[in-house]
């Protein structure tokens, strides 16, 4: 996929909807995986949640919503460095152009597939709850 077409979907708009989409799903993470633990049906796979969990449930919580505001704060600072009159090649663009549309598509890239991949794990999280160990 060209660079510049991920550029032409990172408006605002596109932002906060993929912000709310990964945080809700984080969030529908967090509860499912405090209840698994908390009930002992399994056991966290990821070390650090693992540790801050063994630490503190603050901590944990703190950590998993915290964590993946990062990229959205680049993401939102920095969005408006991408060339606006977006072209099907980069020849009217400088290097340092180019290295920002692309730096600034692919962490909009990765923050739309991390939301893909926190459903897939919430639907791993509900069904794990709803059957217990019966599945396994």
């Amino acid at each position: 996929m060209n660079i510049l077409v991920v550029t032409s979907y990172m408006t605002r708009k596109n932002l906060i909807v993929v912000l709310v989409s990964l945080t809700l799903l984080n969030l529908a993470d967090l509860v499912t995986t405090v209840i698994s633990l908390n009930s002992g049906l399994y056991e966290e796979l990821n070390h650090i949640i693992k540790f801050l969990y063994s630490q503190s449930l603050v901590l944990m919580v703190s950590y998993k919503l915290l964590i993946p505001l990062i990229p959205f704060i680049f993401l939102f600072r920095f969005r408006n460095r991408i060339k606006s009159n977006i072209r099907d090649n980069y020849s009217d663009m400088s290097l340092k152009e180019i290295i920002q549309n692309v730096i600034l598509s692919s962490t909009f890239l990765a923050m739309v597939w991390a939301t893909f991949v926190y459903l897939l794990i919430v639907i791993h999280n509900i069904v794990l709850l709803w059957f217990g160990n019966s599945i396994i």
